[in-house]
C-alpha cells in the first residue's frame, strides 16, 4: 500500500510539474509581442481567438445604436425586420366576389328561433317523435301506470326543446 501510494504522489508531483511549465511557456510568449496576439495563450483549452474576436463583435453591436440597424433580434433568436415585406397586387383569381351573409331561404331568417326550425323541417320532427317513442315502449316495462310511459308527439318534443334552448 505504501507503495502505492508514493508512486501516486509521484505522479501528482509531476502533473503539476507539467502545468507549471505550461504556464511559463505562455507567459514567455506574451513578452513576445505581436507574436502572442496571434498565437494566443498555449495550452489553454479554455481561450481562443474566435472567442477573443466573437466578443470584440458583441461589443461593436452594442455600441451601434437600434434605429440604424435593418432589423431586430429577440433574445430566443428571432429576427424582426424594420423593413414591412413588398406588397404585391392580388390577382383577379383570388379576390372573393361573393358577399357575407345567408343565401336563399336562410336569407328571410330574421331571428335565432328561424334559424333553427330551417334545420328542423317536419320530416326531422317526425324521427324525432316516432325514436322517443321507441324508446318509451323498451322502457314502458319499468314502470305500474301507463302514465308513467305514455308516448309523445310534435308538440311535446317542440316544447321540450324550447323549454331547454334558451337563447
Amino acid at each position: 500500500m505504501a507503495g502505492n501510494s508514493n508512486s501516486l504522489c509521484d505522479q501528482i508531483q509531476r502533473w503539476l510539474l507539467e502545468d507549471n511549465e505550461d504556464h511559463d511557456i505562455s507567459s514567455e510568449s506574451e513578452e513576445g509581442g505581436e507574436l502572442a496576439e496571434q498565437s494566443g495563450p498555449l495550452g489553454s483549452p479554455y481561450h481562443s481567438d474566435t472567442e477573443q474576436d466573437g466578443e470584440e463583435v458583441e461589443d461593436e453591436d452594442e455600441d451601434v445604436p437600434l434605429s440604424t440597424l435593418a432589423s431586430y433580434q429577440s433574445r430566443n433568436g428571432t429576427k424582426w425586420s424594420k423593413i414591412a415585406p413588398p406588397t404585391s397586387r392580388t390577382r383577379s383569381h383570388n379576390i372573393l366576389v361573393r358577399p357575407p351573409g345567408s343565401v336563399g331561404v336562410a336569407k328571410d331568417a330574421k331571428t335565432a328561433l328561424l334559424s333553427f326550425l330551417l334545420f328542423f323541417d317536419a320530416d326531422i320532427w317526425n324521427v324525432l317523435v316516432d325514436s322517443t317513442n321507441i324508446y318509451i315502449d323498451i322502457i314502458k316495462s319499468k314502470y305500474q301506470r301507463d302514465r308513467d310511459a305514455s308516448h309523445t308527439d310534435v308538440i311535446e318534443i317542440k316544447a321540450l326543446i324550447g323549454i331547454n334552448w334558451r337563447p
